[in-house]
């Protein structure tokens, strides 16, 4: 919609009102903005350390798993604590990582677009399927090759699962790397309860992820779920960030 005052002699609009008004745009104050830039152009030692102290504030992934952590400790000094061996821990490798790409700056030029682009678009690609993992989709890495038809499911173990009283107990154990076994077959129409035995488990794999419910669990210790009355199919289950997977099959 436009509102027009046309001057008889030129017959030219006057006044001009856009019938739509531009989208706003969320962006830092430009005083942040300057800084940043005068940072990131400087060849001061502590630049880069200062400029990576700063992307603390914009969590990723792997950050914002590490925050739920701390904050599911209940406690201002351990989840202080946790944040801080957070920080420590992956200093020294960005460190490593921005020293090696300054110099490969310098050494490959053309090549370090190109390179720089495969590896984000690879980061991407990894986030993706961690996504399609909790997600449960048949695209994912893990599941892919059941949905071609080129592989099988892992063999389901049935020694996890007893049976007492009515009352049917799943036990899985969760380790830094891996919940194991990563398939346990169950049976169905049965009131079962699921028992994840942490053993030293650590990282992301702490992050228990079932029917879209997250469950924190201990670095050593029981985390009881109660999974209802089962109907045949399949339950799946991955950690915070779909990098382990597993699989409750029901018979």
């Amino acid at each position: 919609m436009s509102v027009r005052q046309v001057d008889s002699s030129t017959s030219e609009p006057l006044i001009r009102i856009p019938s739509r008004a531009p989208r706003p745009v969320i962006e830092p104050p430009p005083s942040w903005t300057r800084i940043v830039r005068n940072q990131a152009r400087s060849q001061a030692a502590l630049a880069p350390a200062l400029l990576g102290l700063a992307t603390v504030l914009i969590p990723c992934g792997v950050t914002i798993s590490v925050e739920a952590l701390a904050l599911a400790s209940g406690s201002p000094l351990a989840g202080a604590a946790t944040m801080a061996v957070f920080v420590l821990g992956t200093g020294p490798l960005f460190a490593v990582l921005g020293y090696a790409a300054r110099k490969a700056a310098t050494a490959w030029r053309g090549r370090l677009t190109v390179v720089t682009g495969l590896v984000v678009l690879g980061m991407g690609l990894y986030t993706l399927n961690g996504g399609l993992e909790l997600a449960g989709s048949p695209l994912a890495a893990s599941r892919i090759g059941q949905t071609a038809g080129i592989a099988g499911e892992a063999p389901a173990a049935t020694m996890a699962a007893t049976t007492e009283n009515g009352q049917q107990t799943v036990v899985i154990t969760a380790r830094t790397n891996s919940y194991s076994p990563a398939n346990v077959q169950v049976r169905s129409r049965v009131p079962t309860t699921l028992v994840i035995k942490s053993d030293g488990a650590q990282g992301c794999i702490r992050s228990f992820i079932i029917r879209g419910e997250q469950k924190i669990l201990p670095v050593n210790g029981e985390t009881r779920i109660d999974l209802g009355v089962l109907q045949p199919g399949r339950l799946d289950y991955a950690c915070g960030m779909g990098m382990y997977t597993g699989l409750i099959t029901i018979v």
